[in-house]
């Protein structure tokens, strides 16, 4: 019994050629083996799947480096608050802010 013809869309016409050293590919046969997969398949599969991170920029990391410089800031002007015995509100407040900028700090880093 034949295999039933493919849909038209489903037909794969591209070809790509991708540049890599013998070992590199060597383990990219192995990783495609190991998920059942020829080589093809397994590259389109990681391709369409996963999701990589663009690297920090010159410009990203001034910018984490200014944040991590105003973060240090305030966090000194709440031990001073704190240590004046200054209105309590105003200092929830100076801690709320340190708490959003390390967040901030924390979802730059890790590319969210």
């Amino acid at each position: 019994m034949a295999r039933p013809k493919k849909i038209e869309k489903e037909k794969k016409k591209l070809r790509t050629s991708v540049c890599m050293t013998e070992d590199e590919k060597k383990l990219l046969v192995q990783k495609a083996q190991s998920a059942g997969l020829e080589l093809s398949p397994y590259l389109v599969a990681c391709g369409l799947t996963k999701v990589i991170k663009a690297p920090i920029t010159y410009f990203d990391r001034q910018g984490i480096a200014q944040l991590a410089r105003v973060g240090n800031n305030i966090n000194q002007i709440t031990k001073a608050v704190n240590m004046a015995n200054l209105d309590r509100r105003l200092f929830d407040e100076a801690i709320q802010q340190i708490e959003e900028l390390q967040e901030l700090l924390y979802e730059i880093t890790r590319g969210k």
